[in-house]
């Protein structure tokens, strides 16, 4: 077996397979993600990532973005973000398969992506621990949406490194194929389940109330400032009349962050 190991294959399977086991356990990642965002509003992984990324944006390279992306901008974002999520998904998943696949070192694995993430690689993209700078939603939610997010994909590369495992007789593969399928379609259930009860014991926000970036109410643009205005000026113009769900709420301290809403009026 360590010889199938150095010469790129692990237990029976290629890098390529490999790469492909990790690509599904960021789908599974990424499933979780959104029952998690449709049963709490917690702001997803995904969102947050993305609104970094623009943070870091100079000024005049946005706006130009907005003027020529119009309102595919956001879709566009969000697809590049899952796109790197599935590529970085498929990295680790061959790093993870050149050892055995134990539960050991599926939580050792949640807990450095969760840290590397959450203290460090979005605090400094400008968003803070857990991406939470400017949002309504609690450090402690966020945290708890990405450690469930990055348990699920360690624990779905286990599952799914054991059941593809060639080196198995084939009633043992069958077996854990089948626990395979149970226990994520169960955990995920467990996951929608859970979020609801978060939403109704904690009096969450709805999804789409509870949106990336909360934007205090900014003043009509006068004629005169209008004829000069940049592009983010008219971004915020257009956001600037808030939704009867977002009027009712307190406005956050902090910076304006993210793109128009999908329904948003072209720029």
């Amino acid at each position: 077996m360590n010889a199938a190991r150095a010469d790129g294959h692990m237990s029976g399977r290629s890098s390529r397979q490999a790469f492909a086991i990790g690509v599904a356990a960021a789908v599974v990642m990424a499933a979780v993600l959104a029952v998690v965002r449709y049963t709490t509003g917690t702001p997803s992984l995904p969102e947050l990532f993305g609104e970094a990324i623009i943070g870091l944006l100079p000024p005049p390279v946005f706006s130009a973005l907005i003027d020529a992306l119009q309102r595919a901008a956001k879709p566009l974002l969000y697809a590049g973000v899952g796109a790197g999520m599935l590529l970085v998904g498929g990295l680790l998943g061959q790093g993870f398969a050149f050892g055995a696949p134990t539960w050991g070192r599926a939580v050792r694995l949640a807990a450095v992506l969760w840290a590397v993430f959450g203290l460090v690689l979005l605090p400094l993209m400008g968003g803070g621990l857990f991406g939470g700078v400017g949002l309504r939603t609690g450090v402690v939610a966020l945290a708890i949406q990405q450690a469930l997010a990055f348990g699920s994909f360690t624990a779905a590369l286990v599952l799914l490194l054991r059941a593809t495992d060639s080196t198995q007789a084939a009633p043992v593969l069958s077996q854990r194929r089948r626990a395979a399928v149970m226990t994520l379609t169960s955990g995920l259930a467990l996951v929608a389940l859970g979020g609801a009860a978060w939403r109704a014991l904690l009096g969450s926000s709805s999804p789409s109330a509870a949106g990336v970036s909360t934007l205090a109410p900014a003043a009509p643009l006068d004629a005169g400032r209008a004829a000069g205005s940049t592009a983010q000026d008219r971004m915020d113009a257009s956001q600037a009349a808030p939704s009867p769900v977002a009027a009712s709420a307190s406005p956050v301290a902090g910076p304006a962050r993210g793109l128009p809403p999908l329904d948003a009026p072209p720029v």
